[in-house]
């Protein structure tokens, strides 16, 4: 499964099925090119772990890619620096389908999900029905805060920020589910650059219905 000389790998993401493994790689760039990240895939096989393969040009482009995860039926939400290059923090999130092996239909979700601030790590609810992800946008509690928006009749709603419960004056990000979707995970980074360890908390998915309603 490891990739030989990689810099990183994080970010693992497995399917409902059990069948597939996604997660973020960062290798040794060449020579005079600046560092980025793509996002590869293993299979389950009768021995274990197929070797790693990267996602073809419909996910991974010339800049960087990464936090990939995906609803039941095969939806597949990721963050991509695509419209921006792999020079500055900001990304954009992106939707694309899963369609006999192949990724299509890939197209960046509209504001108010994206910003002219970095928007990324999506965590696409196995029904669709909710997006969390975190972002720098203006009016939050830290560096980046975690928000939720709500698929209203294929329409985002307004992201609405997790709270002071949630985040705080630091880094939250990289939100994902228990298997049994009972848990909502994140972790926790003082700053981008330090030498605290990150945290990884949990809380009940049960408060995510308490933000639907709520006006910005």
């Amino acid at each position: 499964m490891y990739l030989k000389d990689r810099l990183y790998e994080g970010e693992p993401f497995v399917t409902k099925d059990g069948k597939s493994l996604y997660f973020t790689v960062i290798l040794p760039p060449p020579s005079g090119k600046i560092w980025q990240s793509d996002i590869y895939r293993v299979n389950r096989t009768a021995n274990g772990w197929s070797v790693a393969e990267k996602l073809d040009s419909a996910i991974n482009s010339f800049a960087s890619e990464w936090h990939i995860s995906f609803t039941t039926n095969n939806i597949a939400y990721f963050t991509s620096e695509r419209e921006n290059g792999t020079s500055a923090l900001h990304g954009d999130i992106f939707r694309a389908e899963l369609k006999d092996n192949k990724f299509i239909n890939v197209t960046k979700l509209p504001a108010p999900v994206n910003t002219d601030y970095n928007n990324s790590d999506p965590l696409i609810a196995p029904d669709e029905s909710y997006l969390i992800f975190h972002s720098n946008r203006p009016g939050g509690f830290g560096e980046h805060d975690l928000y939720i928006s709500f698929n209203d009749k294929e329409h985002w709603t307004d992201p609405v920020n997790m709270g002071i419960g949630i985040n705080t004056d630091g880094w939250e990000m990289a939100p994902s589910l228990t298997p049994d979707g009972k848990y909502l995970l994140y972790t926790w980074r003082k700053s981008i650059l330090t030498n605290e360890p990150s945290r990884i908390y949990w809380v009940s998915t049960k408060i995510l219905e308490k933000y639907r309603h709520i006006k910005k």
